[in-house]
């Protein structure tokens, strides 16, 4: 008994002196949606603390694992990452930095990262160095993304490097778009938002309107004019624009009333007068 609460003691004391001391590689992780997949990263974020890291910390030309705890990202779906297909699954980032360029790779691993085998690199590239016009105290990875694809950020102390990640979401898309006008299933809800993301990428006007005529066969619905409105307005065509405007009060008058029929008919209003400054 003596000799356990001895031990109960101690252990109790370390866990709890240890617990006040801060990290000093805390543990960070991201999720980042990129097209129409996700990728989640999780590492370590080493801080510089006044050494000299490239060159110094972290030799030139020998292998990096980055970070004493490694970097993995773990790929929900097929990502090309500078230009090359990494399937599903998770992996190590490798580096072999260098002055004026970095080897970089995705590894699998299997057996541990402490383990490198080039025969399961999934990806390899090399990429220049970059100052990217700030410091970082702590090694930071970022994403900057756009709807197709983003540009990943590496950065420690006054060194970047990046690389471009790729999921031909909008090719895809396209293709998936097509298919629904060509098959004779989908719902309106399917029309709809294969409409309105031809919109945003602003493509194919003329599948909009295909497709709210779709959407207009299975449902009357005030979306449907404002779909398309906004394709004439686009078009340059201030008449059709005001006979879509026309539908979409019709349809309301014919299922609203009351304070909720003359705020809808005032945003319509909005875009009649709106419409009527197009040349």
């Amino acid at each position: 008994m003596k000799w356990t609460g001895i031990l109960l003691f101690a252990l109790f004391f370390s866990t709890t002196a240890w617990a006040q001391y801060p990290a000093r590689s805390p543990r960070a992780s991201l999720r980042q949606e990129i097209g129409n997949t996700y990728v989640s990263v999780n590492f370590a974020r080493p801080q510089v603390r006044g050494r000299v890291i490239f060159g110094g910390l972290v030799p030139y030309h020998e292998r990096w694992l980055v970070t004493a705890n490694a970097v993995i990202f773990d790929f929900a779906g097929p990502v090309d990452v500078a230009g090359q297909t990494v399937p599903a699954g998770a992996y190590a980032l490798m580096i072999v930095p260098g002055p004026e360029e970095w080897t970089v790779s995705l590894n699998s691993a299997p057996d541990g990262t402490g383990h490198y085998d080039p025969a399961n690199d999934v990806m390899m590239a090399c990429v220049p160095v970059q100052r990217p016009g700030r410091f970082y105290e702590s090694f930071s990875v970022e994403f900057d993304g756009n709807s197709d694809g983003a540009t990943l950020y590496l950065s420690w102390a006054d060194t970047q490097i990046s690389l471009p990640f790729e999921t031909h979401a909008d090719a895809r898309s396209l293709i998936h778009i097509d298919a629904l006008l060509a098959g004779t299933d989908g719902t309106a809800q399917d029309f709809f938002r294969a409409a309105n993301y031809l919109l945003f990428v602003n493509k194919d006007l003329d599948k909009v309107l295909a497709l709210s005529d779709r959407m207009l066969a299975l449902e009357n619905d005030e979306s449907v004019w404002r779909i398309r409105k906004d394709v004439y307005v686009r078009r340059g065509d201030p008449a059709a624009a005001l006979v879509a405007v026309e539908g979409a009060e019709a349809l309301l008058r014919s299922r609203l009333s009351g304070d909720y029929l003359t705020e809808r008919l005032g945003y319509w209003k909005a875009e009649r007068e709106r419409i009527a400054t197009l040349k």
